[in-house]
């Protein structure tokens, strides 16, 4: 399937890290998704899908989200659903740096993973993405909590509960060092046209160091353009 298949998906995306949200916004705008951004301040956020809007000349939305408050996360998805007809994919791109509390970067993920399964568990269908790091997959010396935060997102990624079922797909995008917003949404737009459930690896990652945590943790990955022990770079996109 190529990225046409996005045409006509909704596609909400709650926000934090916002170079990266606009780049997931424009790599399902190019597609022809039709998409609602996400922001703890509602103005902010219709600034930035006016400015969208304008430079795509597609229909973007925006609407207030606190990305770790259950209720309103709750309000957001169902904002998006009535004015998108229907929601078939929620990107969560909340973020925070090396360093911060775990609080803000993981709370985001679980709090938009439960209220997305819910909505989607009642429809039978959807894609839950969260942007997680590779240093949940390789660590980092000094960055501890960050990594814990992160490993956890990629556990997330191989839960199997009762919310998630083969027609309700959970991925996490985890980016390397290397890897920019760009090239990151890229992978989060082509993670959803080709229904990948699972870790979707980007960057500059040791393949070897993907693959053993790969078996531990029981998810598949998907590595994009990774380097594998020999140096060479990796364009392999089935599951290892």
């Amino acid at each position: 399937m190529g990225m046409g298949t996005l045409a006509g998906r909704r596609i909400a995306i709650a926000g934090g890290a916002r170079e990266l949200e606009q780049e997931v916004a424009l790599a399902f705008l190019g597609a022809g998704a039709r998409v609602v951004l996400g922001d703890r301040s509602a103005a902010a956020a219709r600034r930035r899908a006016a400015r969208l809007a304008h430079s795509t000349g597609a229909a973007v939305l925006g609407a207030r989200v606190i990305a770790y408050h259950e209720d309103c996360f709750t309000a957001f998805l169902a904002e998006a659903h009535a004015r998108l007809g229907g929601l078939d994919v929620v990107v969560n791109t909340v973020e925070a740096a090396p360093g911060a509390a775990q609080a803000p970067d993981l709370t985001p993920a679980i709090v938009g993973a439960r209220v997305a399964a819910r909505m989607f568990t009642a429809r039978g269908h959807g894609h839950i993405v969260n942007a997680g790091s590779a240093a949940g997959v390789a660590g980092a010396l000094g960055a501890a909590v960050y990594c814990a935060t992160k490993y956890a997102l990629v556990e997330a990624a191989g839960l199997r509960g009762r919310a998630v079922t083969r027609d309700i797909l959970l991925s996490t995008v985890a980016p390397g060092g290397a890897a920019d917003a760009q090239r990151i949404a890229a992978a989060v737009a082509d993670c959803v046209a080709h229904g990948r459930n699972g870790l979707v690896t980007v960057g500059d990652i040791d393949l070897a160091t993907v693959q053993s945590s790969s078996r531990r943790t029981r998810t598949r990955t998907f590595p994009l353009g990774l380097r594998g022990s020999s140096g060479r770079k990796s364009t392999s996109r089935g599951t290892l």
